[in-house]
């Protein structure tokens, strides 16, 4: 994996170099809100942390393309019910290096809202399961890669720093479950074929620019209005 990383982050580092738009370099950091569907442990009762950084490359006026490479604590937890008789505690921790490949829509001419739409690529790096404070060590583990769709949308306090809202689910299993067997989603009718993620993030981006700004003495001259009309007025002066 890390071969892999050091690949992706080079690609990035030559597309920056050698790109004539406006490329900028992003760092993100905030708190993740999870569950694991198929395992009866819904409800997104298990907290963590995600950062990382990306570039935002602004191909079109409207559109913007941010890959990023983030550090995303997921997993689940099942928490007492004491009023019922349920004393038991239940976590499931599963850690990953994630690489969301995001497309921007830019709605308003300001920028000051986005809705952010792509895939995201894991790779799964630590897992750990506790029951009632005590760690598990028997069971299926999880599968080293997953899958999944994102939406999400931003509102730009200003040029540098953005509020983020971000929904993902897995799209593949990330653990099968046992012999092979399915289960019917009594609301939405789906087939699901073993546990899948889902992740509400809320985070705080930073972001600048990373090519230098022209040279005065280079940039397009633009005359003024004022100008205009005072050259304007002079000529009808000497016509008349």
């Amino acid at each position: 994996m890390k071969p892999f990383l050091l690949f992706l982050f080079t690609i990035c580092l030559s597309f920056v170099s050698y790109t004539q738009t406006p490329v900028r370099m992003t760092f993100r950091a905030g708190m993740n809100f999870a569950q694991i569907s198929g395992v009866g442990m819904q409800g997104f009762n298990k907290f963590g942390a995600i950062g990382g950084l990306g570039v935002s490359w602004r191909f079109k006026p409207r559109f913007s393309f941010e890959p990023e490479i983030v550090y995303s604590m997921k997993g689940a937890r099942r928490n007492p019910d004491p009023d019922n008789g349920d004393y038991s505690s239940y976590t499931i921790e599963t850690d990953y290096i994630e690489i969301p490949a995001m497309f921007s829509w830019h709605i308003d001419k300001k920028d000051r809202f986005t809705l952010d739409f792509g895939a995201t690529f894991g790779f799964l790096i630590r897992q750990r399961v506790t029951q009632n404070g005590g760690e598990l060590t028997q069971g299926r583990g999880f599968q080293i890669f997953e899958l999944g769709l994102a939406i999400g949308a931003a509102y730009h306090i200003n040029h540098n720093w953005a509020f983020q809202f971000r929904f993902q689910n897995s799209i593949i299993p990330i653990k099968p479950y046992a012999s092979g067997q399915t289960a019917i989603l009594p609301l939405w009718g789906i087939i699901r074929i073993g546990e899948v993620h889902s992740v509400i993030s809320l985070s705080l981006q930073y972001a600048f620019r990373l090519q230098k700004p022209l040279p005065k003495d280079q940039r397009p001259v633009k005359e003024k209005k004022t100008k205009e009309r005072k050259i304007k007025s002079d000529v009808i002066d000497e016509d008349d």
